[in-house]
């Protein structure tokens, strides 16, 4: 729609708590929102001002004046419209500048803007920056779109993530940075990293630099302690996923007498168990020790999906290796969070541990025992290129009671490498070869960014948008939905985040119709 008809279409409009979609375009959708009123100029002068003291809060400050100001266009646009009254100035105040981020962060805000008057207020310095990214969507041509908005905005759910499988295919440094923005402008908050699989330990070890051995792609200490501030800066958690049981080749250079590790080979997996000779216990605990230290925040994940028992591998001695290990992490500080096959598979599962659903109907399930659940259901929020957009547009508590519901932490996308798995790094000659085996081996990082970056987004602005605000009336392929989809996707592209087209399709294998060429 173009900027003079959306501009004349919301001239008398009012929107309470969404009776219809707003055409103001803001996503994820506010939890109740009103807007009225003609545009009102922002000031190529605008300013952002606060009393508080927060870092945090301040970096935020600089980043979206960068973006606001470049929205109001050019200063002939400005004198162009002198006569009209211009805001200039939004004064943002928080309750704290406390900056610990943790999965109960409050992550509200309202916003505020009436009789030329702006605000946000919010309890954290990271419900702000959600206010100020809300704000920045209000700005078309220059212009607020009403000049009397209030919002009072807050999550569903507290947990709305994105996981990566770098233990399969490397993503290059500068895309985990790319997708860290995109999570930022659509209000997603943890970043959980599958650091460990088939091909590599994708995190530096300095206590086994074994672990590194086979391959030159990894992230370095010195670099995931930066993307982990990068992403706190953006009100985001990194949850580091240290696969712990099955998915574990990664850990072959450990597989000696003198580093301690034990495998039982299970049709053509490695699997670790705890052996009798007390080893493999130890190890880990090492290994997840170091980790620790690079990744601070409460969740350490373990991994512990589709554990076969047989073999040396007993159900025993492996109920056993994952228990030990959870406690581990309890002893400490961290809450242990595995797949649900840490319950469904081995029982293993110890009071606190949370739990993360992948398929079928288990979530109810493991909700029923206790446990605390993220839904991950690989039908709804698995990006391959196959899985259609209007797909991510669902309620993840469909089925719940009101009471189950209360333990359910909230939702997370997942974009598995398998299909990006180059065969002679990962060692999976006696596996089927990924379809794309043969396209992304390790000089087609550049064309592996703009492969896997288009299956992301948009996708995942969808997913984002369930875990924040899930409404029931608003139907995925409806104009409206489309329009404010479009608008945020739009968005995006223009503040550089790497993405499919606009108006295309991609996969692994093609990207708008186009298939990418071969090596």
């Amino acid at each position: 729609m173009p900027a003079h008809s959306l501009l004349s279409f919301i001239f008398f409009a009012v929107f309470l708590y969404f009776p219809a979609l707003s055409v103001a375009s803001i996503w994820p959708l506010p939890s109740s929102m009103s807007l009225s009123g003609p545009p009102l100029l922002i000031s190529p002068v605008f300013t952002f001002k606060t009393s508080s003291n927060s870092g945090v809060l301040k970096r935020g400050i600089t980043r979206y004046l960068e973006i606001i100001l470049r929205q109001t266009n050019t200063k002939d646009h400005f004198e162009s419209r002198a006569n009209d009254k211009a805001l200039s100035e939004l004064f943002l105040s928080v309750s704290t500048d406390d900056e610990t981020l943790q999965p109960v962060t409050c992550y509200s805000y309202t916003l505020t803007v009436s009789n030329g008057q702006a605000s946000i207020k919010a309890k954290t310095p990271y419900g702000a920056l959600y206010g100020m990214e809300t704000f920045s969507q209000l700005i078309v041509d220059g212009c607020l779109v009403n000049n009397t908005v209030n919002i009072n905005d807050k999550p569903k759910y507290n947990h709305r993530g994105l996981m990566l499988d770098t233990g399969r295919r490397y993503f290059p440094l500068e895309l985990l940075y790319n997708i860290i923005d995109g999570m930022s402008y659509v209000k997603l908050n943890v970043f959980h990293l599958h650091i460990l699989d088939w091909c590599r330990f994708s995190v530096e070890s300095k206590l086994y630099p074994e672990l590194q051995s086979n391959t030159s792609e990894f992230y370095t200490q010195e670099q995931i302690k930066s993307l982990v501030s990068y992403a706190a800066d953006r009100g985001i958690r990194v949850i580091p996923e240290v696969e712990s049981a099955s998915h574990v080749l990664g850990l072959k250079g450990l597989d000696n007498k003198t580093k301690g590790l034990r495998f039982c080979n299970i049709s053509g997996f490695l699997q670790l168990y705890n052996d009798p000779e007390g080893m493999t216990v130890p190890t880990m605990k090492n290994i997840l020790k170091e980790m620790m230290s690079l990744f601070p925040d409460q969740y350490f994940h373990l991994g512990l999906d589709e554990v076969k028992t047989s073999s040396l591998c007993t159900t025993e001695n492996t109920k056993s290796l994952e228990q030990e290990l959870m406690e581990f992490l309890v002893q400490n500080g961290r809450i242990p969070v595995a797949w649900q096959e840490a319950l469904t598979s081995t029982s293993a599962a110890i009071n606190g541990t949370v739990l993360q659903a992948w398929t079928g109907t288990v979530l109810k399930y493991l909700i029923d025992k206790g446990f605390k659940v993220v839904n991950s259901m690989g039908n709804h929020f698995y990006l391959t290129g196959s899985l259609d957009i209007s797909a991510l547009w669902t309620d993840i508590a469909s089925g719940l009671s009101p009471q189950e519901s209360s333990q359910l932490l909230g939702g997370e996308m997942a974009v598995w490498t398998d299909n990006y798995c180059f065969v002679s790094q990962c060692f999976l000659y006696n596996r089927e070869k990924p379809i794309a085996w043969w396209m992304y081996g390790p000089e087609q990082d550049s064309q592996f960014t703009e492969s896997v970056s288009g299956i992301i987004w948009p996708k995942a602005i969808v997913g984002a948008g369930s875990f924040w605000n899930y409404r029931p009336d608003i139907k995925p392929n409806s104009p409206e939905f489309l329009t404010i989809l479009n608008a945020q996707h739009k968005r995006m592209i223009q503040r550089g985040v790497l993405s499919c087209p606009l108006g295309c399709k991609c996969d692994e294998l093609t990207r708008c119709g186009e298939k990418y060429p071969q090596p």
